[in-house]
Parts: C-alpha cells; sequence; structure tokens
C-alpha cells in the first residue's frame, strides 16, 4: 500500500520527469523547495537527500516550518508550476497518479481528503501547482 508521504510523491515526481532532466538529488530538493533555499542558508547532503527521498528520514524540521507560513507556500505554488512543471512531460498525469494516490491511502481521514481534493484540477497548471 503506498502512502501520501513525502518518498511517494517524490518519487512520483522523478517518474514524470522528462528523459532529458538527469539531475543529482540535490538539485532535485533544491528545485523543489526553491524559495527556501533562496531565502536560507540552509545547506543539503546528498545523503539526507537521499533519505528524504527513500523515505527512510522526515524531511527537516527548518524546511517544514517555513512553508507553513502562507506567504512561502504561495511562493512554492509558483515555484511548482514555473520550475518543476517545466521538467515534468506530463503534468496532467503526474496530478492525474497523486489523485489516485490520495484517494487510495486509507490512512488519510475523509476531512483531510476533502479539503486537498478542492484543490485538484488535472487542466489548469496554476491549480495543479497548488494541488501537488
Amino acid at each position: 500500500m503506498n502512502r501520501l508521504d513525502f518518498h511517494s510523491v517524490a518519487t512520483l515526481l522523478q517518474n514524470h520527469l522528462i528523459e532529458t532532466a538527469d539531475m543529482t538529488q540535490i538539485v532535485f530538493i533544491s528545485t523543489l523547495f526553491s524559495c527556501f533555499v533562496n531565502d536560507s542558508d540552509f545547506s543539503f547532503d546528498e545523503g539526507l537527500c537521499c533519505k528524504w527521498i527513500k523515505g527512510q528520514a522526515k524531511i527537516s524540521p527548518k524546511i517544514v516550518s517555513y512553508y507553513q507560513i502562507p506567504k512561502h507556500q504561495e511562493e512554492m505554488y509558483a515555484d511548482m508550476e514555473e520550475e518543476v512543471f517545466l521538467m515534468i512531460s506530463d503534468v496532467g498525469a503526474l496530478v492525474k497518479d497523486l489523485h489516485d494516490l490520495l484517494i487510495s491511502d486509507v490512512s488519510v481521514s475523509e476531512l483531510k481528503r476533502s479539503q486537498l481534493l478542492a484543490y485538484f484540477d488535472d487542466n489548469d497548471t496554476s491549480k495543479a501547482a497548488v494541488f501537488v
């Protein structure tokens, strides 16, 4: 059973990368968390990034707390649409796969699932960025 967690989402993102987007894990993480990288002096460690992507360690609390601020969430949506989506071969397929993951994860409550699905739209990249 797949769970809706960073590991699963990162795996789906990587699976949907265009073939020419051959990047290290640090570059991948730096792209996902672009505004955090630009606003902090946090340095990423290759081993830790690998553990985050493989689901062997939780994302740094510094990153999590940074994105709890609504302004930073808005910046992340923009980064997703303007940077990450440019490397995705089919954004609609990615969003559908994330939707299916959300629907199939029995550990997500109906309330939280409904809240997340309110942002689901696989035909509008701005709305898709918010959903992702």
